[in-house]
């Protein structure tokens, strides 16, 4: 296996655990951090699972794209380096415009104590998975 084939799967296997480990504490960390009522968390908690899987969806994208760009950049065309930017923007914008729909939504059914905490830990494991793709920077 090439260098920058084991760096890649180094790089998806450290963001698997991370994921693993926040999905298996995430319900139990929901409930303690948020102590929402049993009103707020009959309509908050199973909802909380789909805005996860957005983030993951975007975050994985995010993760293919940093992974390509890692295993072209030394002989990366120019127009292929203008479309791999342009690509990261689009995935940018889209992760900053579901992060604003969540948290209306998330405002709807929880007070915004709580949707402070909630997207206190959202950015806590953004930033984990940011530091994950940046390693890539040393491929």
């Amino acid at each position: 296996m090439s260098p920058p084939a084991r760096a890649a799967e180094n790089i998806a296997n450290a963001i698997e655990i991370v994921r693993a480990t926040h999905t298996a504490d995430r319900q139990v960390f929901l409930a303690e951090t948020l102590q929402p009522t049993e009103s707020e968390g009959a309509a908050f908690l199973p909802l909380d699972r789909p805005s996860r899987a957005d983030k993951d969806k975007l975050s994985d994208s995010l993760v293919n794209l940093v992974l390509e760009y890692a295993d072209i950049a030394p002989n990366l065309p120019e127009t292929r380096a203008g479309e791999v930017l342009k690509e990261h923007s689009a995935l940018e914008r889209n992760s900053a415009s579901k992060r604003v729909w969540w948290l209306k939504w998330a405002g709807k059914v929880i007070p915004a104590t709580r949707v402070l905490r909630w997207t206190q830990r959202a950015q806590t494991s953004h930033d984990l998975l940011s530091m994950q793709t940046q390693a890539s920077d040393s491929l």
